[in-house]
């Protein structure tokens, strides 16, 4: 018996390297209650097309799980985690525009998406982190106000932050403080110096946003950079059932 059990992990570990290889001589059969009788088999009796189904099934979700792990990783909120390019609903104009540029975005230049509040940035600049791990790109998605946090808690993690190939900081303008700009002040000129790139996203005006943010620090992002004005109505205002919010 133990070498019958050798011999049938040997088969099936030889089924998921070779394939149908495996079974050219088609040796075994069995009667499978989906597939139909006088089907191809394992030496255990398992039909080949619910084995190979089921292995097709344990690699999804395994690749799954890969990649909610890379995104957790990489800072992207929970709430975002399927966010990408193909499920976000454009309502207007501006915002197909918005999306197209999304899709084809290369990595090599700054963005600031400046506007309304509910109106689809965040799910886009995390579907542009979902771009970055398919071409196999660092990133990281970290929330203004958090960044002092990481500074002082995590010194690892704020290297990271500069060196990453993508950085989105969302939510500028909310908790600011002068040590919170400074803080950005330092991440965005350390990128400009290593030649990579940031979005930021903000609900503030581009005259606001300008002002906030100061000279220096606009002038590293303005060397190369692009402005998108996301003026549309809040989406969760739209969506919500109690008339009382809208």
């Amino acid at each position: 018996m133990k070498d019958f059990t050798e011999i049938k992990d040997f088969m099936e570990l030889a089924e998921q390297i070779l394939g149908s290889k495996v079974l050219a001589a088609n040796l075994f059969k069995t009667d499978c209650e989906i597939h139909g009788s006088n089907v191809e088999a394992l030496l255990n009796g398992k039909c080949i097309v619910c084995y190979r189904g089921q292995q097709s099934k344990a690699l999804a979700t395994e690749k799954r799980q890969d990649l909610l792990n890379r995104k957790s990783e990489m800072g992207i909120p929970t709430r975002f985690t399927d966010a990408t390019c193909d499920n976000y609903v454009p309502n207007n104009d501006r915002s197909a525009k918005l999306l197209e540029f999304c899709k084809v975005y290369d990595f090599d230049t700054n963005v600031i998406m400046l506007g309304n509040t509910g109106n689809g940035k965040t799910h886009l600049g995390c579907a542009i982190l979902d771009r970055a791990i398919a071409q196999k790109l660092t990133g990281f998605y970290v929330p203004f106000y958090r960044i002092a946090e990481i500074k002082i808690k995590s010194p690892d993690l704020f290297r990271k932050i500069i060196k990453c190939d993508l950085l989105i900081v969302d939510e500028y303008g909310v908790q600011e403080s002068d040590f919170k700009s400074n803080l950005l002040y330092e991440v965005i000129n350390e990128r400009y110096n290593n030649e990579v790139y940031t979005i930021i996203i903000s609900n503030l005006s581009i005259d606001v946003f300008k002002k906030s943010i100061g000279d220096p620090l606009y002038s590293r992002l303005k060397s190369r950079v692009v402005v998108k004005s996301c003026n549309w109505d809040d989406y969760r205002l739209k969506d919500s059932k109690d008339a009382a919010f809208n």
